[in-house]
């Protein structure tokens, strides 16, 4: 979960992003939000630096714990990304099923999802209409939707706390690998698998 907790605090730009969006609350059981686009957002690997810029949909799942917690799950959807390198995303990994280094250039697609446990907020359905709220990164879609003194787990740099897994393909290209995975093992540690490389 390197890549999303070094950029979730990152400001990014945004295109054409709705500053309200819809809730469903009519089963009594989960609270949905979304799309929340962001773009251009920078995007780490395994070497602790970027590869490349995704451009995707945040979506929030809210599920109230009954002892003043919420499950959260937040699903990033209809990703894509264009790889800037120079270094790989599995490019730091031990082992041969990697490469090292990425060329700029490279598009594919990508999605995934954190779900992990808010504390310490009360849920806002409506808070990303709020004036100066910025729904672009986890940080501040936690901030806007809880109040910023809630704190969740898939930001404390805990990964046991938090369930997460993101799946890059970039088909052929010419790339000597192109499926990348960020998730957790068994334990509740991060994990790559594979690579999106170009040597």
């Amino acid at each position: 979960m390197k890549r999303w907790i070094a950029t979730a605090a990152a400001a990014v730009a945004m295109a054409a992003f709705p500053i309200a969006a819809g809730a469903d609350t009519s089963s009594g059981e989960s609270t949905h939000l979304g799309p929340f686009p962001t773009v251009a957002d920078p995007d780490g690997g395994s070497c602790g630096i970027p590869w490349a810029l995704d451009n995707f949909d945040r979506f929030l799942t809210v599920r109230e714990n009954g002892d003043g917690t919420f499950t959260v799950r937040e699903d990033f959807k209809n990703g894509a990304f264009v790889t800037t390198g120079p270094r790989s995303p599995g490019g730091c990994e031990p082992g041969d099923h990697h490469g090292t280094t990425v060329l700029a250039g490279f598009n594919g697609t990508f999605h995934g999802y954190l779900e992990g446990t808010v504390s310490g907020g009360t849920l806002n359905p409506a808070g990303c209409a709020a004036l100066a709220a910025d729904c672009t990164t986890t940080t501040g879609l936690i901030a806007a939707t809880f109040g910023p003194g809630a704190a969740f787990t898939c930001l404390s740099g805990a990964p046991a706390t938090c369930r997460f897994a993101f799946e890059y393909a970039a088909g052929d290209q010419g790339l000597i690998f192109h499926h990348w995975e960020d998730r957790n093992d068994k334990t509740g540690d991060e994990e790559f698998k594979g690579d999106i490389a170009s040597s």
